[in-house]
């Protein structure tokens, strides 16, 4: 179930502002992902190799961009019409604690089913009654990060054979709230887990099972743990510290370096008007 993106991605800004320059949408043909210049000019390039100068340097230009009204309001990294390519039905949220994520779920939900399709929507860790036993275990009990990882691809492999896999042979969309990126980013990023293990744990728990479509919302780990403190009581991954924060947002950026052509990545600082702008359903083809 591997994304299936046409090479040929419709560029379209979102403009904020009443001087900001209008951009007209073109087709483009590209080898590399689409990098966006601050100055709105856009340029077909390769993602540079990961490490934590790129990440820096990303947060700090999307600062500049977010601080300037009249500038298109996305990440460097990636283009925020991704929707326009979705021709799969997998489609997961991911961010860190705090990001706002779950907020969006229910809504982008219903505009599907406005448009007469049939969803699953779902979460990890659980989504069958047995991964929301391992639920309650992983979001409470103290473990080893190792037993951790563990159980929660235990968790994984029960949801994606009773409940994610059933759903995509009948059809159905599949939204869901969290996925494998979650722990290359929690337990890879957030607990140190060797990258490879968990690497090959997706390729022995579903090989032939991905997101179509993952849509990432990033925020910095200062404004998430600020967003948290008015929540509900913190789980045990909720109350970790900004510096657990920070490695898992970093991981994030890692796994999206890695796969770009399957995110669409959201700037989560921004109002929820705009975000809910950029979730616009009516740009995903069924």
């Amino acid at each position: 179930m591997g994304a299936q993106f046409d090479q040929k991605r419709m560029i379209a800004g979102d403009l904020r502002g009443g001087n900001s320059r209008a951009i007209t949408p073109v087709w483009v043909r590209t080898r590399g992902p689409l990098l966006v210049k601050p100055s709105g000019r856009r340029v077909p390039g390769r993602l540079p190799r990961y490490d934590s100068r790129s990440i820096s340097r990303d947060i700090e230009l999307e600062s500049r961009l977010a601080a300037n009204p009249g500038t298109l309001r996305c990440a460097p990294i990636l283009n925020p019409d991704r929707l326009l390519d979705v021709r799969g039905k997998f489609i997961t949220f991911e961010g860190i604690d705090g990001a706002g994520k779950s907020t969006h779920i229910e809504r982008f939900a219903e505009k599907l089913r406005s448009r007469g399709l049939t969803l699953v929507v779902t979460r990890e860790p659980g989504g069958t009654p047995l991964a929301e036993r391992l639920r309650e275990l992983l979001l409470n009990s103290d473990m080893d990060p190792m037993t951790e990882v563990l159980l929660a691809f235990a968790a994984r492999r029960e949801h994606v054979k009773q409940t994610i896999l059933p759903a995509l042979n009948q059809g159905q969309w599949v939204i869901c709230d969290r996925f494998t990126d979650s722990s290359f980013a929690y337990q890879g990023g957030g607990r140190g887990i060797d990258w490879s293990f968990i690497q090959n744990l997706e390729g022995a728990i579903h090989p032939n099972v991905q997101p179509d479509l993952t849509i990432l919302f990033d925020l910095s780990s200062e404004e998430a743990a600020r967003r948290r403190a008015n929540a509900r009581l913190a789980d045990r991954f909720e109350a970790e510290d900004l510096a657990f924060f920070g490695r898992v947002r970093e991981a994030y950026a890692r796994r999206l370096l890695e796969q770009p052509m399957r995110f669409m990545r959201i700037d989560a600082a921004q109002e929820r008007s705009v975000i809910q702008a950029l979730l616009d359903v009516n740009r995903v083809r069924p």
